[in-house]
């Protein structure tokens, strides 16, 4: 008979990836977090419609991997997978299904959705000693923007999912799926607008400050907050992109010399402050002073501060929440020269 799985198994299973019980060898996977997905999964008519459908077995050769999963699947490799492929093994085959959808195409009839490490793991397997492990796959007819959207719901929660690729997924999303509206996109994925907005920025910039980090696996979106709001294309966006260079090339050189690189936090410090400094002497004036988050994040700069006509504030644009520029605010009031004694 074939094995079926119900709403709440295939939500679970399906989407929070290889976990099976433990008999003794390979190592398990830490599962998700099961509140944070259980909030985004609700509601998906999709995931609940696929858990009605049976479950069967595929050679993993019929299947292509969906172009809109975030996962870099060229990058899966024996050293990061072996664990999985070690119970799959042990086990003869994935426990939980993957999520695929037909193509009509004759040499690769399924795609995977969801799933694309236990394929490459299942796949691997059947090349090293194992040919009669198959893989078990979940498959319905689901458009592309909800195969990305149940692609995105399991990327969410690995941590072996860069946010580059993340972002990268997205920008490509955004223009195939979305028609651009970003809004839209927010609303169908239930992820946040300032987060959309911020992976969207580091999928934009350009390659030459993405190299000057050490790992680019490693860029967080939300460390590189300060830079976004610089890439404007005028002068402090050409003072970082020269400054970029002149990372790289430290980079480069440390490497070579076989000492330890830059971290990130020690980049995004040198890029911002060639942006300022550089745009100071740009413009021939005194810099105006800026307000910042605790994070450092700039939100606003004063314009005049002065006892006679007081304190002028002008905000910038930011995705920072509503109290941390408003205590960004009330420092600087605090300290106003119209208020000292």
């Amino acid at each position: 008979m074939t094995p079926k799985r119900g709403v709440s198994a295939i939500i679970d299973e399906a989407l929070a990836g290889e976990h099976p019980p433990s008999h003794g060898g390979g190592k398990k996977e830490a599962a998700p977090r099961q509140g944070a997905m259980a909030k985004r999964v609700a509601g998906i008519e999709e995931a609940g419609r696929m858990a009605k459908r049976p479950a069967f077995y595929l050679a993993p050769e019929m299947c292509s991997i969906f172009p809109g999963n975030a996962r870099d699947y060229d990058n899966l490799t024996y050293e990061k997978l072996g664990s999985l492929v070690s119970s799959i093994i042990e086990t003869k085959g994935n426990t939980y299904a993957v999520l695929a959808r037909r193509t009509g195409d004759a040499d690769k009839p399924y795609e995977i959705i969801a799933g694309s490490r236990r394929h490459w793991s299942v796949a691997y397997a059947r090349k090293n000693g194992h040919p009669d492990i198959e893989l078990l796959a979940v498959v319905d007819d689901v458009d592309d923007a909800t195969a990305f959207r149940l692609a995105d719901i399991e990327n969410r929660e690995r941590e072996d999912v860069s946010d580059i690729e993340r972002a990268r997924s997205y920008a490509v999303a955004l223009k195939t799926y979305y028609d651009g509206n970003q809004a839209k996109m927010s609303k169908h994925l239930t992820i946040h607008k300032a987060t959309l907005s911020r992976l969207l920025s580091l999928a934009a910039l350009p390659e030459e400050i993405l190299a000057t980090f050490a790992d680019v696996a490693s860029i967080s979106a939300y460390l590189l907050r300060p830079v976004f709001t610089k890439m404007d294309g005028g002068v402090r966006e050409k003072r970082m992109m020269a400054k970029a260079q002149e990372l790289q090339d430290i980079q480069t050189l440390r490497m070579a010399d076989e000492e330890p690189l830059l971290d990130d936090k020690e980049i995004v410090k040198a890029l911002l402050s060639a942006a300022e400094s550089e745009t100071t002497r740009s413009r021939g004036r005194r810099p105006r002073p800026e307000l910042a988050t605790a994070d450092g994040v700039a939100v606003a700069e004063i314009l005049k501060d002065t006892r006679r006509e007081g304190l002028t504030i002008r905000l910038l644009p930011s995705e920072e929440a509503e109290d941390a520029i408003l205590d960004a605010v009330r420092r600087a009031l605090s300290q106003a020269k119209f208020r000292q004694s």
